[in-house]
């Protein structure tokens, strides 16, 4: 398995070849000829120059072929057909133009009312000059198809260079009476055909001169790329232009300057350009220079240009002693990215295996999307999905080489360097799969591919151990923020916390977090608030390069992946950029381009910002005492003071203030955050506040299902007492509960808390209801006593009243020091208000020894209340000392019964701790007998 997913969807050869072979039958001469267009690695195709020459609206498939008819029998012939992709099953091919001769038609366009074909043909021919050279020359041609005679008639554009012909498709009232074609001529112009009731009218120019260009058939719109003179050295500056044609009039939408003459210059010294015509190719590629336009969802256009192979034969000094010779250097290939809508440049540098080398040379990266990524694709090479899409700011993203990169399906079948380019599909003839066109296309095998991300495939990299955490990491940010799976995110983090809990890692539940939350309130009308949202915890390319450094884990996860980002001048790149003019948008829909503010002027909200301003509390509790150094008795009882307390804490109150305060700081400073950067507006404080609402309930909804996933990974009901054992087949595995699978499921669910507790307290994020005891109570049914000891120290536990009172019933009536210790660390950490009633429960000899010692203290400075006369106390004189038999009237006299309930030891323990008092030191009896008088 790979990441991406092959479906086939058109197979032509398949399509066609059944239709076609008649044209074979009459053939004295089955040898094939040579043609400019490309062909299919098939022999059948080959005889009869099987290429796909054109696509039109709304799933036409227009194709040349050379054989033989009836009606001229033994003479070979080039014939021009159409048919509907639409129709796979029934549909036959339509006729549109058969010629005289065979002529090597390289691209056909026919109007929307099939009336009119126009068509361009290449013709080679050997010079008569010395070097004897193959020239090559380009003519258009035009047809009417709806006269009972077919006449063909020249353009009079014969050149050296490409030509292509194109109609354009509008619902205006006009398009029934006119057709408007478009004629390209490479270096030469485009110029604007109009023809009306069959009347040619001179044609208009839309580019006087150009050096590529590509037509988007869905959208109806022209991209060129152009020189401008300038002051530079090199004489020439590149520009960028998109046209489209509303009305079947030229309307400039795009003119800006892109900072390509680095890579055009290895190919503006070429005189007589040597073209690369694959079938179904959008866009013009020539000496190697490919260059596409992506159109990203949600009005984002990615302008990509692969730089010219070089140093694929450079020679370096050997790696290792001995090697005997010079060593050859690792291929590379090298493409730039300009993502218009953010003003910004990519530029990577891939360094490709060794065996490797003698294809790179040859290889034409694919240029696409999937899941709203820029899918850059060499099959069997590299495939990378960059991250440059309109909703968030590009950054790190996945990238695989070699054998992680997929390759085509049946690609064993030709030895070829693989061929890509477009197949024009439309949602409507595709009505059982969610594919939306176009596809990719097959050259080399005639064959149309949806596309798409294996989920079963990004799954098992979750899951896999010897997968680097960065990776999970984008990989988990592709499938929660990028992908249209609404329950994926979900299973997936089930999966994980049954089959894979190690995959857990904190960064990837913090990615989860925050990725979860800003899905869920993408798709809110107010996009001003959501593109201040976080999105994920992966570096921004912005970032690093607005911080001058690439530190990250992300930065150089991949070894033979190098960047370069840079950012366009924003001002001058809008003067370039026309206005959205939705009244003149008619036929097929084009985006218009939504070129987003800089990210210094509006960036995303960073959870580190709360760090920098301290602003996050963290909820450990002020104490310095070690988890291996035992209470001392005397400073145990200092803490538990006699005085009444209120009810004692539970595992909720304490844990939910320091939580709440967590979180009211993580949502003050997004609060800050929005009302900084959010646009002025009469009403903003009160749309930052419903957004901090908003966020908030995300928030708490998030980490509440997670820890609830956690606990019981089952989602299904219980099963019923008959059913037990029903499903215990390997056909039918089910989900086990992680509490009551095993002795270590306990320290696994431990771990699994542990890091989303650690996650929400590096967001922010509120703790789920219930959290801490549940985190408590695994820890200590799953750690060594040492090691709770010390997570209990440093306030990742917290114990309460309730847990504490367990402890003690359950080592009750245990005479081990080590136990001693363990229970007085615990009843250190609790409250002083609360651990008297703890102390009490306690009936250990030192505690309630000590204890009394306290009582006494209390006592003594209580109101002085005499025994009566009557007292058995005062019959007491002759046993005890009578000092010591007055301070015990006191006592007596003072303890009423609800002081003795309070203080929870008896009478006889407090005269005891009085008599060992005042007879330990018999230097302090004067001072007791003063204190009596």
């Amino acid at each position: 398995a790979k990441m991406l997913q092959f479906r086939e969807v058109y197979n032509i050869q398949a399509r066609l070849l059944p239709h076609l072979l008649p044209a074979l039958s009459n053939a004295p001469d089955p040898s094939p000829r040579e043609t400019a267009v490309e062909l299919f690695d098939s022999d059948q195709a080959a005889q009869l120059n099987l290429r796909i020459v054109g696509q039109e609206l709304p799933s036409f498939t227009i194709f040349a072929y050379d054989g033989y008819s009836d009606d001229l029998p033994g003479v070979k012939r080039t014939f021009i057909d159409m048919i509907s992709v639409a129709e796979q099953e029934t549909g036959a091919p339509k006729r549109l133009y058969a010629h005289t001769e065979t002529i090597d038609v390289i691209s056909a366009s026919v109007n929307k009312e099939h009336t009119m074909l126009a068509f361009s043909t290449a013709s080679r021919y050997q010079s008569f000059s010395d070097t004897q050279e193959v020239q090559t020359t380009f003519d258009s041609y035009i047809v009417e198809l709806s006269s009972k005679k077919q006449q063909i008639k020249s353009f009079n554009v014969s050149g050296h260079t490409y030509q292509r012909v194109q109609f354009l498709y509008n619902d205006s009232v006009l398009s029934a009476r006119s057709s408007h074609l478009l004629v390209f001529r490479h270096l030469a112009g485009i110029d604007l055909y109009s023809f009306s009731t069959g009347t040619k009218n001179l044609p208009r120019s839309v580019q006087a001169s150009f050096v590529w260009f590509q037509f988007d058939l869905t959208r109806m719109a022209l991209y060129i790329l152009y020189l401008r003179d300038s002051s530079e050295s090199r004489g020439y500056d590149t520009w960028f232009k998109c046209v489209t044609f509303p009305r079947n009039e030229p309307e400039v939408k795009i003119d800006v300057h892109l900072p390509l003459e680095h890579i055009y210059d290895k190919f503006a010294s070429t005189r007589s350009p040597t073209y690369r015509l694959l079938s179904c190719a959008r866009s013009l590629s020539f000496d190697g220079f490919n260059m596409h336009v992506v159109h990203m969802n949600q009005c984002g256009i990615c302008v990509c240009v692969q730089h010219a192979p070089e140093g694929a034969g450079r020679e370096t000094s050997p790696s290792t002693p001995g090697a005997g010779g010079p060593a050859l250097a690792p291929p590379t290939i090298s493409y730039t990215v300009y993502p218009l809508h953010r003003t910004c440049g990519l530029t990577y540098t891939l360094t490709l295996p060794t065996d490797s080398r003698l294809v790179v040379a040859d290889t034409q990266l694919f240029f696409s999307v999937v899941s709203n990524l820029l899918m850059v694709y060499a099959p069997g090479l590299v495939l990378q999905l960059v991250d440059c899409c309109v909703d968030h700011e590009p950054c790190y993203h996945l990238s695989f080489r070699g054998n992680e990169s997929p390759s085509l399906p049946d690609s064993s079948r030709t030895t070829r360097v693989a061929a890509l380019s477009y197949f024009e599909l439309v949602k409507q003839h595709q009505s059982n799969t969610k594919f939306f066109g176009p596809a990719l296309f097959d050259a080399r095998q005639g064959r149309a591919y949806q596309v798409q991300i294996d989920l079963s495939y990004l799954l098992s990299l979750f899951s896999r151990a010897d997968v680097p955490t960065p990776t999970k990491v984008m990989g988990l940010h592709l499938a929660i923020v990028h992908l249209s799976e609404i329950n994926y995110k979900k299973d997936v983090f089930q999966h994980l916390c049954h089959k894979a809990p190690d995959a857990l890692d904190i960064p990837f539940l913090r990615e989860y977090l925050v990725g979860a939350a800003y899905y869920d309130l993408k798709n809110d009308p107010d996009k001003l608030m959501v593109r201040l949202l976080p999105v994920t915890t992966i570096p921004t390319f912005y970032d690093e390069h607005h911080n001058g450094a690439d530190t990250s884990d992300f930065a150089h996860h991949y070894p033979w992946v190098r960047h370069q980002f840079y950012t366009l001048g924003h001002a001058q790149f809008l003067e370039g950029i026309a206005s959205p003019t939705s009244s003149t948008m008619r036929g097929p829909a084009y985006e218009s381009l939504q070129v987003l503010p800089p990210q210094s002027q509006t960036p995303r909200f960073s959870f580190e910002q709360c760090d920098d301003a301290d602003v996050i509390v963290k909820p450990v509790k002020a104490t310095t005492q070690s988890a291996s150094t035992p209470t001392s008795w005397l400073r145990l009882l200092k803490r538990s003071t006699p005085a009444p307390s209120p009810a004692p804490a539970t595992a909720s109150s304490e844990d939910q203030s320091q939580q709440n305060a967590a979180q009211m700081k993580m949502l003050k400073c997004l609060r800050g955050h929005l009302s900084r950067h959010a646009p002025e507006s009469e009403d903003l404080a009160g749309r930052v506040s419903v957004w901090e609402k908003r966020y908030s309930d995300r928030q708490i909804f998030l980490t509440q299902s997670m820890f609830e996933t956690m606990l019981d990974p089952d989602p299904a009901p219980a099963r019923k007492a008959s059913d037990k054992g029903a499903d215990d087949s390997p056909a039918a595995p089910r989900l086990r509960n992680l509490e009551a699978e095993s002795e270590g499921s306990g320290v696994v669910l431990f771990r699994l808390l542990e890091r989303l507790y650690c996650a929400t307290q590096d967001l922010g994020f509120p703790l789920p209801s219930n959290f801490h005891n549940k985190f408590l109570m695994c820890a200590y049914d799953s750690l060594p006593r040492p090691l709770f000891s010390q997570y209990v120290a440093s306030g990742t536990l917290h114990v309460h009243f309730g847990f504490v009172s367990n402890v003690l019933t359950e080592l009750a009536g245990s005479t081990s020091p080590a136990d001693d210790n363990f229970l007085m660390h615990l009843v250190s950490m609790i409250d002083a208000a609360a651990m008297p009633k703890l102390l009490q429960r306690w009936r250990h000899v030192e505690v309630q020894r000590r204890l009394a010692q306290a009582a006494t203290a209390a006592l003594m400075g209580a109101p002085d209340a005499r025994p009566a006369a009557g007292d058995a106390a005062a019959r007491d004189g002759d046993a005890v000392f009578s000092p010591v038999r007055f301070l015990i009237q006191q006592l007596r006299g003072k303890q009423t019964p609800a002081q003795q309930a309070q203080l929870g030891v008896s009478l006889l323990d407090i005269q005891d701790a009085a008599l060992l008092s005042t007879t330990a030191v018999s230097s302090n009896i004067g001072e007791v007998l003063d204190w009596t008088v």
